[in-house]
């Protein structure tokens, strides 16, 4: 076989398993926050060959062979798996998640480590509880070694572990699951406005939800269908609705949640898991705790990109084409000026 019909081979292979229409919402998250279960960064851990084997491989976007490989029933997975890893490892770990509660759906957490960049293990909570040695040797998704500071993985972001490592999660299932993602903003103090004394300024919408179980979640579907972003639940199930004027206010201290013996307690500032609590409101009238709706209402649900450009959005309202070669704007409506040169010439041939 000649060289350059070993290359026209290998073009047609490239574009044969390059499904652009198949991977165009393969995004759907952006970070952990979004992935509907609560998702907590425990820290790096050594992984041996024997560790390996009290651990159950759930998905694998490495090995096309392996009976846990996601390509088939993932669309996420994909040849830009190491150009996009930014975006694609937070949805490879929510697919691991929503795999493991499907497999056992009367669980209510897990253990999972994510390793060698594309792997994801279900590890059992006795093993877990053996593990002893934490490493250095987890990376980011800019492929940087991570830096174990509390700080650094408080936040929500995704780790890996490399060859012997795993990035350690632990995965709590939610009570109630909302399509509707939102994550904590700060506790504010509302202003009452000047031609309003009951109003509270930047408020847009006020629904009483008294009879629903699913407050914040019903109230971020509410505030985005309403064409806004931030809301808070009130002490008396109101869902308030915002406009980004909220973010303005005063700060308050007074927001509470109920912990686990049903006292109230105030809310933190940061989160020790990577899911705001779903119950934390104003201990007053005036004190709102504010959460801002981040994905739901995709503009990519509209199909805005052209000429099989691929579209990804983290917010209700905006969203981003990536243009395959030759096209450009910001629906990849462009046809690139020098593609139109390069037909030009050959059709004078």
């Amino acid at each position: 076989m000649s060289k350059l019909t070993l290359l026209f081979v290998l073009v047609v292979s490239i574009i044969l398993c390059s499904d652009a229409t198949k991977h165009s919402a393969r995004y759907k998250v952006k970070s952990l926050d979004q992935c509907g279960h609560d998702v907590a960064p425990i820290g790096c851990a050594s992984h041996s060959d024997d560790d390996r084997k009290k651990s159950d491989l759930i998905l694998t976007g490495r090995d096309v062979h392996s009976k846990c490989y996601n390509d088939k029933e993932h669309t996420h997975v994909n040849d830009d798996l190491w150009t996009d890893y930014e975006e694609w490892l937070p949805n490879f770990i929510c697919q691991c998640t929503n795999e493991l509660f499907k497999k056992n759906p009367g669980s209510q957490s897990f253990y999972i480590g994510i390793g060698y960049y594309a792997e994801c293990w279900s590890i059992s909570k006795e093993h877990f509880n053996g593990i002893k040695d934490f490493s250095r040797q987890c990376i980011k998704t800019n492929f940087h070694k991570l830096i174990p500071l509390q700080s650094k993985i408080g936040k929500c972001s995704s780790f890996s572990g490399q060859d012997g490592t795993l990035f350690v999660y632990k995965v709590t299932k939610q009570q109630y699951s909302c399509k509707q993602f939102y994550v904590q903003r700060k506790c504010k103090k509302a202003e009452l406005d000047e031609t309003n004394g009951v109003k509270p300024k930047g408020i847009q919408k006020i629904i009483n939800l008294k009879n629903d179980n699913k407050l914040h979640c019903t109230c971020s579907e509410e505030a985005v269908k309403a064409g806004y972003r931030f809301f808070s639940v009130d002490h008396l199930s109101r869902c308030m609705i915002w406009d980004e004027s909220v973010m303005e206010l005063k700060s308050s201290d007074h927001c509470y949640h109920s912990n686990t013996n049903g006292l109230k307690a105030q809310c933190t500032k940061g989160r020790s898991s990577c899911k705001s609590s779903t119950a934390c409101n104003g201990l007053t009238q005036n004190d709102h705790q504010i959460y801002e709706a981040v994905q739901g209402a995709f503009e990519c649900e509209k199909n805005p990109c052209k000429n099989n450009g691929v579209c990804s959005s983290n917010r209700p309202f905006s969203f981003e084409c990536k243009c395959p070669h030759g096209f450009s704007g910001k629906h990849c409506e462009t046809v690139d000026e020098t593609d139109d040169d390069e037909d030009c010439d050959s059709d004078d041939e």
